[in-house]
């Protein structure tokens, strides 16, 4: 027993004398490792600012806050029921729904609110977004000091979102506008409104991206992408620069709650000046015309999935200009002989480089102007010269350019075409039509024809069930309201230009409504 002992003591003794080493060994890692982390964290104190620059960057944030704040109003409106602004038809579908509850909200008063921010104290001229005052009878605007006045309306912009109203009241505040081509992503901004109608509600963050488009909101956009947040009732306020300047218009979230998620969208100074010195006299704001439905060859995989091979069909393999999917009827690119699969390459000697540069050139060209582009066509460059016209009441850059839209559509016309005209009955494309009339792979979207009129002129035009509309005088169109919404605006006198598509291509036919 006692040998076993002194065995066993020994085999302790040897194992804590390993033990020792190896936690003296753990201990100088562990000591390296704090001394080299005190090194980078002395180093982080030496860069970091002192109380007094955290003290400054605070009074930078107050200042810019203090002086914008009194330029920023709240606006609430009051509208009359939107049931009374509904066509025969449109009520007629709600009913035919069997939507009682939809009838009845539709036909309560609406109130909305959203913000403002005034820019000439003098004139009383408040800036603020189109959505926010678009449906209004009526237009309250509460300023920063509480005071309340009656707002007019001065001028409005639906295509970029913006408007004017007017104050008559002494004693105001105003925000210069600044320079948004000057920003940078990381630039430090804020943005000041009444979300959820908490008035004079500021937020700070920094410019995320700039010049977002192709989000389907508004015709021209090139969003400023800010973290900044923005709230329903921010829309209208300003997104201001340290230097207290509007450098941008709050106008919309990115959101799949309907709150702020990390993305807010606002409408850049550079656009604000295009069109402000034309609101602010009232006027409505003219802009060239081409007639072209056009994407960006970067964009043709995705957005033509029904032909994957045109551009290697037009031979065309560069990664610049833009394709021409339809030309407008009576429109200055056909008059000038604009053709579809046309590519567009240059225009006036520079390059196309996206459909929403060349979208916006055309739009602040003066109508009569002419321009010269350079043409890709049946593997050939050829010129063509177009004379700008001027853009149509109704008419929208977004693919869906007469999509039904009770704020902003003009009125029908009193001879409207309806389908019944056409002698022709659709639904909008879906998996089940698309497998009964074989239009799988043949088009993303769509109005499919069901029926046709033995006694019609789309029957003599050899229009059959199965044939998808996708365009209708060079507006797409994406399921049946659109096409209806597209027909109340045309006149039975004026006759339509269908594209239509199927399983073998896609054609145009002229269509001659019955009397």
């Amino acid at each position: 027993m006692p040998r076993i002992e002194l065995k066993s003591a020994l085999t302790a003794f040897v194992v804590t004398l390993l033990l020792a080493t190896v936690a003296l060994q753990f201990n100088a890692v562990g000591q390296a490792a704090y001394l080299a982390e005190r090194v980078v964290l002395s180093v982080i104190d030496q860069q970091l600012p002192t109380p007094a620059e955290v003290d400054e960057l605070a009074r930078v944030n107050r200042l810019v806050a203090r002086k914008a704040l009194p330029a920023v109003v709240h606006i609430i409106t009051k509208s009359a029921p939107r049931w009374d602004n509904l066509t025969e038809e449109e009520k007629k579908d709600v009913r035919d729904r069997g939507s009682r509850r939809l009838e009845e909200r539709l036909k309560r008063p609406a109130q909305a609110q959203g913000s403002g921010v005034i820019i000439d104290a003098e004139q009383g001229i408040i800036l603020t977004n189109n959505h926010v005052i678009a449906d209004a009878d009526e237009i309250e605007v509460r300023l920063h000091d509480g005071r309340r006045f009656d707002g007019s309306l001065v001028g409005k912009d639906r295509m970029t979102d913006l408007a004017v109203i007017r104050i008559d009241a002494d004693n105001l505040f105003e925000l210069p506008i600044g320079d948004s081509d000057a920003l940078q992503v990381g630039d430090p901004v804020m943005t000041i409104g009444n979300p959820f109608g908490y008035e004079g509600s500021v937020s700070k963050g920094i410019v995320s991206a700039l010049d977002r488009s192709q989000i389907g909101l508004i015709d021209y956009e090139g969003f400023i992408q800010t973290d900044a947040v923005i709230n329903p009732g921010n829309s209208g306020g300003p997104l201001v620069n340290m230097r207290a300047e509007i450098v941008g218009i709050n106008t919309a979230i990115e959101s799949t709650t309907g709150s702020f998620n990390g993305i807010g969208l606002a409408i850049p100074a550079a656009r604000v000046k295009e069109v402000l010195p034309i609101l602010v006299k009232g006027e409505q704001v003219v802009r060239g015309y081409l007639g072209v439905v056009m994407v960006g060859v970067p964009d043709v995989p995705e957005r033509v999935p029904e032909e994957p091979q045109i551009l290697k069909r037009l031979d065309w393999t560069a990664r610049h200009g833009v394709l021409v999917r339809s030309v407008v009827p009576n429109s200055p690119a056909m008059e000038a002989g604009f053709r579809e699969d046309d590519i567009l390459v240059h225009m006036n000697g520079d390059p196309i480089d996206s459909t929403d540069e060349l979208t916006d050139y055309i739009a602040n060209t003066t109508p009569g102007d002419l321009l010269a582009f350079d043409v890709w066509r049946r593997k050939q460059m050829v010129s063509l010269r177009a004379v700008v016209g001027r853009q149509p009441h109704g008419f929208s850059t977004r693919g869906r350019g007469f999509r039904r839209d009770l704020r902003n559509m003009p009125k029908p016309v009193d001879d409207s075409t309806d389908l019944s005209s056409l002698g022709i009955e659709v639904e909008t494309l879906d998996k089940d039509l698309a497998q009964r009339f074989h239009l799988q792979g043949v088009a993303a979207e769509g109005v499919v024809i069901t029926q046709v009129d033995p006694q019609s002129d789309a029957q003599a035009k050899k229009i059959r069930p199965g044939d998808l509309i996708v365009a209708i005088n060079g507006d797409p169109v994406v399921d049946a309201d659109d096409l209806r919404s597209v027909l109340q605006y045309i006149s039975r006198t004026e006759g339509l230009d269908l594209r239509l598509r199927n399983r073998r291509g896609s054609r145009h036919v002229q269509l001659e409504p019955n009397p």
